[in-house]
């Protein structure tokens, strides 16, 4: 194809298109980063790291590229082993989210594993529900309800969305049908913006 107008001839270039049995041999890579269950697995837009927690209380962050049955060394190894972490999602190219049995953590990886950069007041609870305000249309924010009734286990968050354009910003689906947005700087409390109490039927988002 020629690069530029004008060009001759002599600077076309001919371009193979790959087959099927390239994209196989591409995409055939297999890696086991943990020794249970993956719970959470989310790719980074740009650079393409692929982040994984798993029932084994790992974080592991590696590229697309790590080959076939290569060892892929934890980002960090929770000492609780499967009362971990639950789910995991980048919020930009260096830092990510993590939820858990302790509420959400904040991780940067130019500070390694040791400890979370961020972390979510234990007041609020896994779920943020505890710490939650109801947002109003008038007047300031009132807090919620208590849960209508016990949950059986122990509330935990099933998913995580991050703002594609405000890394700060981060939405969760919990045990007991309540979605909550944080602020992942933790200076503010979560909003609670679903599961009205009168409504509420006991499932998990």
């Amino acid at each position: 194809l020629p690069r530029t107008p004008g060009t001759g001839p002599e600077d076309i270039q001919l371009l193979s298109l790959p087959t099927e049995e390239d994209d196989q041999q591409r995409f055939t890579a297999s890696v086991t980063p943990h020794k249970a269950a993956a719970l959470s697995v989310d790719v980074h837009a740009d650079s393409q790291a692929v982040l994984t927690v798993g029932a084994d209380g790992a974080i592991c962050v590696f590229s697309p590229d790590t080959g076939a049955g290569e060892d892929v060394a934890p980002f960090r190894r929770s000492t609780t082993g499967s009362a971990g972490y639950t789910n995991a999602r980048w919020a930009d190219t260096n830092t990510f989210v993590t939820a858990g049995y302790g509420g959400l953590d904040c991780w940067d990886l130019r500070q390694g594993g040791g400890a979370p950069a961020a972390r979510s007041p234990k007041a609020w609870g896994p779920t943020g529900r505890a710490g939650a305000v109801l947002p109003s249309t008038s007047g300031p924010a009132k807090p919620p309800a208590a849960y209508p009734q016990p949950l059986s286990g122990p509330p935990q968050v099933h998913w995580l969305a991050v703002h594609p354009s405000r890394p700060n910003m981060c939405a969760s689906g919990a045990t007991g049908g309540e979605v909550v947005v944080w602020d992942l700087r933790f200076a503010s409390q979560p909003l609670l913006v679903a599961c009205d109490s009168a409504s509420w039927q006991g499932g998990d988002v």
